[in-house]
């Protein structure tokens, strides 16, 4: 789980750097849409859930959404969670739990690159680095889309203006896809405001976290 899990990471990362668009003429923004709200169905043998990803200002604000259920040898996590950036305020990357209540903030791995270089050459020699080629085109909810496969890691991406719309992972027999069902280029504003409470240093709150508490058995 920890390696299907560290792949989709890496192209989490992929997509948070990935290309600057001629239509706003900043090579800093994110997505080749000025603002969307896209849902997503996540299934897979261990994987189950949903995720919603809203972003404004070609991605340079942005939140995410996402419930999760994980079952692994006849145990069961469910996270529901939500994270939220914005590169023109402070570019920090916080994240508030659902289930607890309770948030906590960290510095965004991608901030200090995103901001000294031209985002889409840093997303593709960060995907050319991880092995990914440029394998065809696909259509995804009407909308015709690059692949990528980077095969060490077993994963294909479907990339529309830069925007993931669909992931299949299959890693030492372990399967996931995550696909969109629904693309919205109007949405409420308020879903990019996080909630207002206290935000912990996240290195602070992960101490003497004991990740098993988490699990519980059917």
């Amino acid at each position: 789980m920890r390696i299907l899990t560290n792949s989709l990471v890496a192209l989490a990362l992929v997509s948070a750097v990935a290309c600057g668009n001629a239509e706003s003429g900043n090579p800093k923004t994110r997505y080749g849409l000025k603002q969307a709200c896209i849902e997503y169905t996540i299934t897979g043998d261990m994987f189950s859930g949903s995720e919603t990803l809203c972003f404004d200002r070609y991605g340079r604000r942005e939140a995410k959404y996402s419930e999760q259920t994980i079952k692994v040898m006849g145990m069961t996590q469910k996270n529901h969670t939500a994270t939220f950036v914005d590169f023109d305020k402070d570019g920090i990357l916080y994240t508030y739990d659902y289930t607890t209540k309770s948030g906590t903030k960290m510095e965004n791995p991608v901030k200090q690159v995103f901001e000294e270089n031209d985002a889409k050459e840093v997303g593709l020699e960060m995907m050319k680095k991880m092995g990914g080629k440029k394998i065809g085109t696909g259509t995804v909810l009407g909308k015709k889309c690059d692949i990528w496969e980077i095969k060490d890691m077993g994963t294909k991406t479907w990339l529309w203006n830069w925007i993931n719309l669909k992931t299949e992972t299959n890693m030492m027999g372990m399967k996931m896809t995550i696909e969109a069902t629904r693309i919205s280029e109007s949405f409420d504003k308020k879903k990019l405001e996080k909630p207002n409470v206290e935000y912990r240093d996240a290195g602070e709150a992960l101490k003497g976290l004991d990740a098993l508490k988490k699990f519980q058995k059917h």
